[in-house]
Order: C-alpha cells, then structure tokens, then sequence
C-alpha cells in the first residue's frame, strides 16, 4: 500500500516538477544543457517540498510533529535523487535529442527518464533514513534500539 501511494504522490510531485520547469525554462527561455540544470533545481525544490508534506501525512503515515531535521534528512536523502535526475536531465535532453521531436519534447522526455531513474532511490532512502518509525521522536523504540524494551509510562 506504502508503494501505490508513494506512486500517486509521486505523480502529483511530477505534475508540479514539470509545470515549474517548463514555466522557468519558457519565461528565461533557456536552451543550454547548464541552464536546463539550474532550471531544474528550481523545480526540484518545488516539488520536493511537496513530496515531503504528502510523504509524510499519507504515504508513510507520519503523524509527528514537523521537524527541521526531519526535512533536513528527507532534503539530504532528495539530494541523490537530484543528482540522478539532473544527470539524466543533462545527458539526454541535448546528448541524445530525437531530431524529429521539438525542444520541449526531447526535454520532457528527457525528464521523464530522469523522474523514473531518480524514484527508487527516493523511495528506499525515504523509507529507510526518513519515515522509519520512531526516527525522530526523541525516544527509543523497537526500530531504534532492537532488543531494549519499550521503557513503562505511568500515569
């Protein structure tokens, strides 16, 4: 179930990467492989704040409280998949361009690419290093200290 929402958020995040991108790219009208990165970027942060609020609510059902190391974590653990992305972003939108489609479309395909390539890093990076349980609670649990029980709270 984790998976199948991961994916809905994840179209949501792509909707809203590609509309920052192609906004930037056709207001500033950037056509060099540098450009498109630094574009690029632009739309990454957008989206990933994005992706941080519904990840945490609704995929990986995180009802704690908003942390800033918590999104630092999520941030850090994005930073590869923009490191994937950008790459992808970089080599395909002008190293390997179909001729017969137009600049916007060798783009879009390009991040297409880019998108599929960077989620299963995101996905595993944020279950694993993010969204585990207890990670940031300021408290052991099971998933943090295997073996210690669970400390009694009377009250």
């Amino acid at each position: 179930m984790k998976l199948l929402r991961f994916g809905l958020v994840g179209v949501a995040n792509t909707f809203v990467d590609y509309a920052i991108l192609n906004l930037v790219v056709f207001a500033l009208g950037v056509f060099t492989p540098a450009g498109l990165v630094v574009c690029n970027l632009f739309s990454f942060l957008g989206a990933n704040v994005n992706s941080y609020v519904l990840n945490k609510r609704w995929t990986f059902e995180d009802r704690g409280h908003w942390s800033k190391r918590e999104y630092l974590v999520f941030l850090i653990c994005s930073l590869g998949g923009l490191g994937i992305n950008c790459s992808v972003i970089y080599f395909l939108a002008h190293g390997f361009p179909n001729p017969e489609w137009s600049f916007f479309v060798n783009l879009n395909m390009a991040k297409l690419a880019a998108t599929v390539a960077s989620m299963a890093w995101n996905f595993f990076s944020y279950r694993v290093f993010v969204f585990k349980p207890g990670s940031f609670e300021g408290k052991p649990s099971e998933d943090t200290c295997p073996g210690r029980p669970a400390p009694l709270v009377r009250g």
